[in-house]
């Protein structure tokens, strides 16, 4: 299954406005943070697609930015090898995002 912008943003648990929610997954994905697929659809602008594991990590992103953590901070925490986030059952650590690239 791949989510849409639009199914994705409906599909976080957020009291945000999906209009909110989505200028969020936008910018996350244009920073590097949220992967996510181009798809070439009719019509303008870029149609992205979002697999399930996305939605997790939108999710914790979404409770990053509620804690006023900076989008340059978030990249140091996802690709931290020693922190929680890290991908893998590895040694106790909790799997949320592989690290980024």
């Amino acid at each position: 299954m791949t989510y849409c912008l639009h199914e994705l943003a409906l599909a976080m648990d957020s009291k945000l406005p999906a209009r909110q929610l989505k200028r969020k997954i936008r910018h996350w994905t244009n920073v590097g943070l949220l992967p996510a697929s181009i798809n070439s659809k009719e019509g303008k602008g870029k149609h992205r697609g979002y697999d399930p594991s996305s939605l997790h990590l939108a999710q914790v992103l979404l409770i990053f930015d509620g804690l006023g953590i900076c989008t340059s901070h978030m990249t140091r925490l996802l690709n931290s090898r020693q922190g929680l986030l890290y991908k893998g059952m590895y040694g106790g650590m909790v799997s949320v995002a592989p690290p980024l690239t």
